[in-house]
């Protein structure tokens, strides 16, 4: 039952990721259709490959749709352009870089990817709850106006592991 309920959500999304996609997730989504096509794969694997490294938000997104009764389009449109503005596609970019030599540091990475995932649902609910049914576009500019102050802290934390390429494990756990 489960797979029957997302999967015309998942698979719109999938059609159109292109036009849903912000930020880095939407550069990266280009670069691989890009790499793919070079080696000569058709668009339509090329497609369904590069899709694979967005495929757990999808299921995140169709899900929040589904339980709020929203279109999982417009939903999806929020998070990968809230994911863009509070720079959470760099976070994800760095949990998911992070190599594992052991148990226990693949066990620490997928509790990031956890906590991350959470976090961007919780903001995106918020966002969600702001339109109260409205538009979600203009609910989420509305969000991240009135959040600018703690937004602009969180960016200088973002900041400074950049400029010291915090991308460890310590460094991620309070990013």
């Amino acid at each position: 039952p489960t797979i029957e309920r997302f999967k015309p959500g998942v698979g719109r999304l999938q059609e159109s990721l292109g036009k849903v996609l912000s930020g880095s997730a939407e550069s990266r989504f280009n670069a691989e259709l890009a790499r793919l096509g070079e080696a000569g794969l058709p668009r339509p694997i090329t497609k369904q490959i590069a899709a694979l490294a967005v495929m757990t938000q999808l299921l995140e997104i169709v899900k929040l749709a589904d339980e709020r009764g929203l279109d999982p389009w417009d939903v999806a449109r929020a998070h990968f352009e809230l994911g863009a503005r509070l720079r959470l596609d760099w976070i994800r970019e760095r949990i998911e870089g992070l190599e594992t030599d052991n148990y226990w540091q693949a066990l620490a990475r997928g509790q990031l990817l956890e906590t991350l995932t959470r976090e961007h649902r919780d903001v995106l609910l918020a966002v969600v709850v702001t339109a109260g049914g409205g538009d979600l576009k203009e609910a989420l500019a509305k969000w991240l106006a009135a959040a600018s102050d703690r937004i602009a802290r969180v960016q200088n934390v973002l900041d400074d592991m950049r400029g010291t390429g915090g991308a460890d494990f310590a460094t991620l756990s309070v990013a």
